[in-house]
């Protein structure tokens, strides 16, 4: 059987404004290669666990999976799944509290994707880890702006 090539993986050419003439560009697409993801208590299962993973490996990354410690059942849930689904070379799932994530957090990694709302303490495990490793991190810490709604009578 042939190959199967996906368009997505194939190089294409770029255009250019005609400023850059005679110039060529051409687009190749590259995996990160190991990607820690740190999901969030509140939305453990779909929105902050499964849409980084399925991205990351699509892009064709090996991808960590830290599930939140406040939702043990969920982290329970979302292990067991990727266990039984997913191939073990592609991804790996941490279950643990702040321990586990600290051991993790040494580890030397190409790219750190964490939502969440304790941005004080992941956040400066991950700018240390960043430092130190030189890697690509994305961290959205959007728990610090809770609204506050208070009974008003008119």
């Amino acid at each position: 059987m042939g190959k199967v090539k996906l368009l997505l993986w194939d190089p294409c050419w770029l255009l250019l404004p005609i400023i850059a003439f005679p110039a060529t560009t051409e687009l190749i697409r590259e995996p990160l290669g190991l990607v820690y993801i740190i999901s969030s208590s509140n939305y453990p299962i779909v929105g902050l666990s499964l849409e980084p993973i399925i991205g990351a490996i699509a892009a064709g990354n090996v991808v960590v999976l830290k599930p939140s410690e406040l939702a043990p059942t969920c982290s329970a849930v979302v292990a067991s799944v990727i266990n039984k689904y997913l191939a073990s070379k592609a991804i790996k799932v941490f279950q643990g509290g702040v321990s586990v994530s600290q051991q993790l957090f040494q580890q030397k990694w190409d790219k750190i994707f964490f939502t969440g709302s304790d941005g004080a303490e992941i956040g400066g495990h991950h700018k240390h880890a960043s430092a130190v490793n030189e890697f690509e991190g994305n961290v959205e810490i959007g728990g610090h702006d809770k609204p506050v709604s208070e009974d008003v009578e008119a």
